[in-house]
């Protein structure tokens, strides 16, 4: 069970350490006011601390300090398996530590050189989506394709077919 004392550790340790986790407001001083409830004040004033806490650093975690490996245990749907980064593949498989592990499949997580191979390996089915690629639209995702006139799209979130099929 992840407790307050848990959140308090993982939100104080990634305030301190990463300066984006003090872009929206500062620093954190956090305390455990009981065994599930905790006190955040920051140093810049904020109306909404759920969408602070929403931010990308902002991983909840518990630490195993007597652990000789993978000191941490994180709390969402997903741990990492392993991590090239030569190859810039990611795998991810099921948390065991989270509710329904067994419903879910292992994720791999790969980057590509360029928006050319992401639209190659969208139209192949390889992918079934992706982040991050220009905002630039040249020819909509429904529109005819060919491999060798690589396109940028932004975010696709379902499996997308070939075209010419």
């Amino acid at each position: 069970m992840v407790t307050a004392a848990d959140v308090v550790y993982s939100l104080t340790r990634t305030n301190a350490l990463l300066p984006q986790a003090r872009a929206s407001v500062g620093t954190m001083a956090l305390s455990a006011l009981s065994e599930l409830k905790v006190s955040i004040e920051t140093q810049i004033e904020t109306p909404v601390m759920a969408s602070v806490l929403a931010e990308n650093p902002f991983v909840i975690y518990k630490n195993l300090p007597d652990a000789p490996v993978n000191r941490q245990v994180f709390t969402g749907p997903y741990a990492v398996k392993d991590h090239n980064a030569t190859s810039g593949v990611l795998n991810l498989v099921p948390n065991t530590h989270y509710p329904n592990a067994n419903q879910r499949t292992p994720i791999m997580i790969k980057k590509y050189s360029t928006g050319g191979e992401v639209t190659d390996a969208l139209h192949a089915g390889e992918i079934d989506m992706v982040n991050s690629l220009c905002a630039s639209l040249p020819t909509p995702m429904n529109k005819p394709y060919t491999p060798n006139n690589p396109k940028c799209y932004p975010q696709a979130t379902t499996p997308i077919p070939n075209p010419a099929s």
